[in-house]
């Protein structure tokens, strides 16, 4: 039976999902990996695939149901290892499970610290071609076999190709790649939400602080309104969404509460989170905000304790056992690199570094030189 069929009946779905876990457990114990690795990623994957399940409960739209299915777990988890085999018999290594882009360094908001100091003004607008953009989801898919690209910015749905297309349309013409977005979610009105769930490829992950206060704090005046606005859009058309935190030295205490996480999770109908504890770097940066050693030594026992419970709350930092630490420069297993608006391509979102070589360090280089990401 398709796997589309059996998580339509919630008998079904759970047996399906019950199954599902047991035997990615016993996968996991026979292997020669300490325990504390193997027990932390199954209890991540079965959070992953309880959001799943809540995707499901909370009612999805009939496109999200198939590309749930199809790409999620079709082709990124359960056939995503045998689609890695041609790459590492080539190169002797797993290639790197995902490319994140940043195609713009457009926004319409000037949050405190943000990392990537994006401008509000629209004469220092960079985009990335929209040619190109393309080229790097493909080749994403050809040279690595991941169909799983992550969006972030600047403002992903501010992005303009030369050519006037869209996100959308990025959406459109890869409809057999999975998207995550990092958004500030102030731009998801009614029609850009009913654009999503016709899509089914793209889950947004909404950049909370906390509540009202801390939110508009860091964002600006007005912004928890937005966000709260764009979940109800996000709701209503039946797309899965969660969100994205950045624990500072202000909000840690706030962000792993039991108060936040029934308020996201269980009210608005987030299915997962990301947390980025806050580096001082990008715009303005403040040492005073990162989180101290005590904040952080207890927000790994949060993160676990909720991730325990069924929630997906994956932590860059406290969840490092689970992708067998760095995630960055396209680690085997787990890794991934960062290629920005005007074509840099850097080891990680959060450390500005890049290759030397001015061929390879740029993907406008790297293609006109006749090379590929691999080559990166």
């Amino acid at each position: 039976m398709e796997i589309g069929k059996l998580l339509e009946k919630k008998l079904s779905r759970d047996a399906f999902v019950f199954g599902l876990e047991r035997a990615i457990w016993l996968k996991l114990m026979s292997g020669k990996e300490p325990y504390k690795i193997k027990d932390d990623t199954y209890l991540m994957t079965r959070a992953l695939l309880n959001s799943v399940k809540r995707a499901y409960e909370q009612g999805i739209s009939p496109a999200y149901k198939k590309k749930l299915s199809e790409l999620l777990l079709g082709k990124i988890l359960f056939r995503g290892f045998k689609s890695k085999i041609p790459h590492k018999k080539t190169y002797g290594i797993e290639p790197p499970s995902f490319v994140t882009i940043s195609p713009t360094n457009s926004c319409n908001l000037k949050c405190v610290g943000c990392y990537a100091a994006s401008p509000c003004a629209e004469k220092h607008f960079e985009h990335l071609d929209y040619d190109v953009f393309c080229k790097i989801i493909e080749q994403n898919k050809t040279h690595f076999g991941s169909h799983f690209v992550v969006i972030s910015g600047g403002e992903p749905l501010l992005y303009r190709g030369k050519n006037g297309k869209t996100l959308s349309d990025i959406l459109q013409e890869h409809n057999d790649v999975f998207f995550l977005m990092y958004t500030n979610g102030t731009l998801i009105n009614k029609e850009v939400a009913k654009k999503f769930a016709k899509l089914g490829n793209i889950t947004p992950a909404i950049s909370v602080e906390g509540f009202k206060e801390e939110t508009d704090w860091r964002r600006g005046k007005g912004a928890y309104k937005k966000i709260l606005q764009a979940m109800e859009n996000l709701r209503e058309a039946k797309v899965p969404f969660g969100i994205s935190i950045t624990p500072t030295s202000r909000n840690i205490e706030t962000l792993f509460s039991k108060e936040f996480i029934d308020f996201w999770f269980e009210k608005q109908g987030a299915l997962f989170a990301w947390s980025f504890q806050y580096l001082p770097q990008g715009r303005n940066p403040d040492m005073h905000l990162i989180p101290t050693p005590e904040q952080r030594f207890k927000s790994y026992f949060e993160t676990w304790k909720f991730v325990r419970k069924g929630y997906m709350i994956a932590d860059f930092w406290n969840c490092g056992t689970v992708t067998r630490g760095c995630m960055a420069a396209g680690k085997p297993r787990g890794g991934y690199f960062h290629i920005l608006w005007n074509g840099d391509i850097e080891l990680c979102v959060f450390a500005k570094i890049k290759d030397k070589n001015p061929t390879l360090n740029n993907v406008y280089n790297l293609f006109n030189s006749g090379k590929s990401i691999v080559d990166a």
